[in-house]
C-alpha cells in the first residue's frame, strides 16, 4: 500500500485508530482523524488533526486514502461516497507482513481456533504473532518478523468487508447469522465472510467445516486447496480432518496422521472439538509434527468468557460465556453442560432469529430454568413461552437474573451466563458484561 504523498483520513478513534496513529507517527506520516461521536476519547491523537462530532465525515472527498475502523459501517452514506478510496488497518497489516498469514473467520469460534493455532505454533517454535479481531495490532512490531514467520489473524465480517486480499491459509467456521444490525441483510454478511477466500490461488489452502451453511457458496468462490473438517468421520474431498471416535485424524497431502485425542482437550462442548479439528488441520498443512500439535491442544485452557468455569460455590458451578452474542452459541453452550442448568440470556437483539434456539431448548432436558433479562428480555420470554420452553422467568438486568438464579439453584446445578445477544443495553461490550458477572458471583459468595 502506497502511503507516501497521500492525503490520509482515519475514521474511528478506537483501538485501530490509535494503532494507525502510532504507526503513522513513527513513520513520519501525517493523517487526519475523524469520529462522529462527541464523547470519544481523543487522547493519543494530534489535536490539530482530530475532528469529532456530527458532520465529522462531511469532507472526506478531499482525501486520497480513507482508513475505516471496523465499527464504522461502509454503508454509512458519507462512507459510500468515498468507497473507491476505502482501506483499513487489516489491509495495511496484510501488505506489510513479510511472512505468511493464516486467517480465521466464522460466526463464532474464530477466537478459539486462532488461539489454539498460535499455541501449536509456539510448541513447534515457529515465529508467529496473533492479531486481528482478538487484539490490537501493533504495526511497528512487524519489523521483528521475517519471511519465515506466520501471522494468525482472527477476522470478523467488519474487518473482511472490502479487504481485497486473502491469506495463504483460510479457516471458515460455520457461518450462520450475526450482526444484522450492521449488515444490510444476510447476503451482505455472507459476502463479507467470502472475502477471506475470494482472492486465494491454487497454491493456497482453505479449511472449511463440512456442515457449513454456506459451504456451496464458498466452493463457488474459491480456487484454494480444500480441507473439510468434521465431527463424524471423513468429510468429502481429497483432504479432511475428522473425529473418529476419540481420535482426531488428518488425511492431508496424501498422508494419514493421528493428531490428537479427546483426552487432550480441556475445553467444553462438541463445537469446540470441531474448532480443535480446524486448528489441527492448519498445523497439518504446515507439516508440524504430532507432538507439537498435541502439546498445543493440551495446553490450551480456553479463553476468558467463553464457557469459562468461574468456580463452584455452595455446590453450584458458575460458567461465564459472555462472549456468546447470538442464539446459536447459547444453544451450543447449553448442550455442552453435563447436568442441570439454569441459563441466563438477554441483552440487546441484533436483529437475529431466536426460534431455532427456542426449539432446541425445549428438547434440552438439562436446562431446568431460563431467565431472560435486559432490553431483549420481554421479547425473548414470549418467544420461549410460545415455543413451550419450561421454567422461564424474566429479570430486569443481568445482575438481577444472577441473583434469581442463586435462589433457584440447588447443589449440583450449573448457572450458565450465555446471553445470546449483544451487551449494549447495559454494558460497553461483552467483556464488561462478563467482568460484572464474575464480580457479582464472588460478591454473593464471599
Amino acid at each position: 500500500m502506497e502511503l507516501a504523498n497521500k492525503k490520509i483520513a482515519v475514521l474511528g478513534l478506537g483501538r485501530e485508530g490509535l494503532a494507525l496513529e502510532n504507526y503513522f507517527r513513527e513513520e513520519g506520516i501525517i493523517a487526519d482523524y475523524f469520529d462522529e461521536k462527541y464523547t470519544v476519547d481523543t487522547s493519543g491523537f494530534p489535536a490539530k488533526h482530530t475532528f469529532t462530532g456530527h458532520g465529522a465525515f462531511n469532507r472526506l472527498s478531499r482525501y486520497g486514502l480513507v482508513f475505516r475502523s471496523p465499527g464504522i459501517s461502509p454503508h454509512h452514506p458519507k462512507i459510500r461516497a468515498v468507497s473507491g478510496k476505502l482501506t483499513s488497518l487489516t489491509r495495511l497489516f496484510f501488505d506489510l507482513w513479510p511472512g505468511k498469514i493464516i486467517g480465521v473467520t466464522g460466526t463464532k469460534g474464530k477466537g478459539t481456533v486462532a488461539s489454539v493455532i498460535k499455541n501449536i505454533l509456539e510448541y513447534a517454535r515457529v515465529p508467529s504473532t496473533l492479531v486481528g479481531n482478538i487484539g490490537t495490532v501493533n504495526l511497528t512490531d512487524i519489523r521483528e518478523f521475517g519471511e519465515k514467520s506466520w501471522a494468525v489473524v482472527e477476522l470478523s465480517s467488519f474487518q473482511l468487508i472490502g479487504l481485497g486480499v486473502s491469506p495463504h491459509v483460510a479457516v471458515v467456521l460455520d457461518v450462520t447469522s450475526d450482526h444484522m444490525d450492521y449488515h444490510i441483510n444476510l447476503a451482505d454478511y455472507r459476502a463479507a465472510k467470502l472475502e477471506i477466500t475470494r482472492h486465494q490461488s491454487v497454491r493456497d489452502w482453505l479449511i472449511l467445516t463440512a456442515q457449513n451453511p454456506i459451504r456451496e457458496l464458498i466452493l463457488q468462490h474459491t480456487q484454494a486447496q480444500i480441507v473439510e473438517v468434521s465431527l463424524n468421520g471423513p468429510a468429502k474431498g481429497e483432504n479432511s480432518a475428522y473425529w473418529s471416535g476419540e481420535k482426531l485424524i488428518a488425511e492431508i497431502k496424501r498422508c494419514r496422521r493421528e493428531l490428537a485425542a479427546s483426552g487432550d482437550i480441556k475445553i467444553l462442548g462438541a463445537h469446540n472439538k470441531l474448532n480443535i479439528a480446524a486448528a489441527a488441520a492448519v498445523a497439518a498443512i504446515m507439516d508440524i509434527d504430532e507432538i507439537a500439535i498435541k502439546g498445543g491442544i493440551n495446553n490450551f485452557q480456553g479463553m476468558p468468557m467463553r464457557l469459562e468455569n468461574i468456580g463452584t460455590f455452595g455446590g453450584v458451578t458458575f460458567i461465564n460465556d459472555s462472549a456468546s452474542t447470538n442464539p446459536q452459541t447459547s444453544l451450543a453452550a447449553a448442550r455442552a453442560m453435563s447436568g442441570r442448568t439454569i441459563l441466563l440470556m438477554g441483552g440487546r437483539n441484533k436483529g437475529l432469529d431466536y426460534n431455532e434456539l427456542a426449539n432446541g431448548l425445549k428438547k434440552e432436558e438439562r436446562v431446568k430454568n431460563v431467565i431472560a433479562y435486559g432490553e431483549f428480555g420481554p421479547e425473548l420470554l414470549e418467544i420461549l413461552k410460545k415455543t413451550g420452553v419450561g421454567g422461564v422467568e424474566q429479570a430486569e438486568g443481568m445482575a438481577a437474573a444472577l441473583r434469581r438464579a442463586t435462589v433457584l439453584a440447588e447443589r449440583g446445578d450449573t448457572v450458565l451466563l450465555s446471553p445470546g445477544a449483544a451487551s449494549f443495553d447495559e454494558f460497553d461490550n461483552y467483556q464488561a458484561r462478563g467482568q460484572a458477572f464474575n464480580k457479582e458471583v464472588h460478591a454473593h459468595y464471599h
